[in-house]
């Protein structure tokens, strides 16, 4: 992946959390279980983390910070592994 295609799949992701009050405020009560939730809350950070990497010119952590999102948000059972590789080609979160 591309420094852009890395943080526009991130800032997707961010977005995505966002809309569904992850790591701001309340947290969904009824989406996924409570460690669950707590778990896509963090991801903020994660996620955040890509970003600055992408910044600073580092690439290649950026894109392990990501992979490691995708695998958190996977193994959530939030996306399957076919939405993330849409995801990673298309910088577009369905």
């Amino acid at each position: 992946m591309t420094n852009e295609q890395i943080e526009n799949v991130t800032r997707a992701y961010l977005v995505w959390l966002s809309e569904r009050g992850y790591g701001e405020g309340d947290l969904p009560q009824a989406y996924v279980s409570h460690d669950v939730r707590k778990a896509l809350a963090t991801l903020n950070g994660v996620l955040q983390g890509a970003i600055d990497f992408i910044k600073v010119g580092r690439r290649e952590k950026a894109d392990r910070w990501l992979g490691f999102a995708q695998g958190a948000l996977w193994a959530s059972g939030v996306f399957s592994i076919e939405s993330l590789r849409r995801h990673s080609r298309t910088g577009v979160v369905d």
